[in-house]
């Protein structure tokens, strides 16, 4: 398992279904979201066992950027 790549996938179905939320309530759109809802709470239970079973986290939640200030 690539728990960045795993990320980069959970992002991209968010705005996903964001996008398609924000459509009309015409059939389609709710379609869409559910399947993008389905997609990411599989990946997001994906990421959440392997982490819980001591994988390696995300890049960007490994090594955040620093903090404005810092």
């Amino acid at each position: 398992m690539d728990p960045t790549a795993c990320l980069d996938i959970i992002r991209e179905l968010t705005e996903k279904i964001i996008v398609a939320s924000d459509g009309d309530d015409d059939y389609g759109y709710v379609a869409a979201a559910l399947d993008h809802a389905y997609e990411l709470a599989d990946h997001v239970q994906a990421l959440d066992e392997w982490i819980m079973k001591g994988g390696l986290l995300p890049d960007t939640w490994a090594d955040p950027p620093p903090k404005e200030g810092d």
